[in-house]
């Protein structure tokens, strides 16, 4: 799903984390939206990410805390 330069915020990639939608997707690109740690937080806990193999979040306003989330998760192993 390309969703880049949308103005997404946090609220956004929190509900997209959180969208039963998300276990169809094998990729999402938020690059470019100010998402932030919220939704690192919220994708590397959703349930719904089996099918992710491709993740963006560049320009994300994703910090180092956001970063090691998704890197201790279980997603960090599909990407």
């Amino acid at each position: 799903l390309q969703l880049s330069n949308n103005r997404i915020g946090p609220a956004g990639g929190v509900a997209l984390a959180s969208s039963s939608g998300l276990g169809r997707l094998s990729a999402l690109h938020l690059d470019h939206n100010d998402v932030g740690d919220e939704a690192a937080h919220a994708l590397a806990a959703s349930p719904d990410r089996a099918a992710l193999r491709e993740l963006d979040l560049r320009s994300c306003a994703v910090t180092e805390e956001g970063a090691l989330a998704l890197a201790r998760s279980p997603l960090a192993r599909q990407l």
